[in-house]
């Protein structure tokens, strides 16, 4: 377990799949996400199965209040490689009660450390919808930088949106 001030970062159990099940079907939590279809819970079954061993190129962790050990969501670093020492961040907060609460900023945070201290990372990047304040306040906070937008990229909510690139090297981590 990595932990944060606030999170524990733990593997994936098969145990979590009826909470991501619900929290990947909730409208609001769907919003700021790229899922557009319902979601089964043999989709989240087989999702766990999928990433249940870490890897330098799948690190997904599940985010627990430290304070109660309850599941909050999940967050990854995908697809680095060690030729290039970068990898994609992903992050969900499915507890809507956690929403603005530090979860998010500590859940990121503590991944990222993971990223640069145990992976050897030397570059975390994201994508994020451009109208998706909340989610850019929370990778500012821990020290992203808007790098680019990807201009009418996504397809979301009836109309063509812009995307955020979001990148944090090794050293500014706050």
């Amino acid at each position: 377990m990595y932990e944060g001030r606030l999170v524990r970062l733990r593997a994936v159990e098969p145990g979590d799949a009826g909470f991501f099940h619900r929290g990947i079907n909730d409208p609001e939590v769907k919003r700021g996400l790229l899922v557009r279809y319902p979601k089964s819970l043999w989709d989240e079954e087989s999702w766990i199965e999928s990433v249940r061993t870490l890897s330098f190129a799948n690190a997904h962790f599940v985010i627990e209040n430290k304070t109660d050990g309850r599941n909050l969501g999940n967050v990854a670093l995908r697809g680095a490689t060690p030729e290039d020492r970068t990898a994609d961040l992903g992050v969900v907060l499915f507890d809507k009660a956690r929403w603005s609460k530090g979860f998010g900023s500590d859940a990121v945070r503590t991944a990222c450390r993971f990223g640069f201290e145990e992976m050897g990372l030397e570059r975390i990047e994201l994508w994020v919808f451009a109208d998706n304040e909340r989610a850019r306040r929370a990778y500012q906070k821990v020290g992203f930088v808007h790098e680019g937008t990807g201009r009418s990229r996504v397809y979301r909510h009836g109309a063509r949106m812009d995307e955020l690139l979001m990148g944090l090297l090794q050293g500014e981590l706050t």
